[in-house]
């Protein structure tokens, strides 16, 4: 049975969620990710982040996520029609996906 730490460092962070530490740095510096910069024991000078289970749960959650994207993943468009335009939408929008989907051919054994 793995231990979930309470709190993590840097590099433990971004082990937990996948990301390099660069990113997690990153997220630090532009207040997305909270944490607390702790001085380094035995060391005349020098400090390391430590950031909390909850913090990083919050965080992770909203990897992702910005403005124009969606939850679940698709990117959200606006859409400037007229009124007749907006009618032959559900038209176009078939006929487009009908000609972009080509399915690939069976490789021959």
């Amino acid at each position: 049975m793995t231990k979930v730490p309470q709190v993590y460092t840097i590099e433990t962070a971004a082990k937990a969620v996948g990301r390099t530490p660069q990113y997690v740095r990153h997220a630090i510096k532009s207040g997305a990710l909270k944490s607390t910069l702790k001085p380094r024991e035995g060391y005349k000078s020098g400090s390391y982040h430590e950031i909390t289970a909850a913090a990083l749960k919050a965080w992770r959650d909203n990897i992702g996520t910005r403005a124009g994207n969606r939850a679940d993943g698709r990117t959200r468009y606006i859409v400037y029609l007229t009124p007749e335009e907006f009618q032959a939408l559900p038209k176009n929008i078939q006929t487009n996906a009908k000609k972009a989907y080509k399915p690939k051919a069976k490789a021959k054994v």
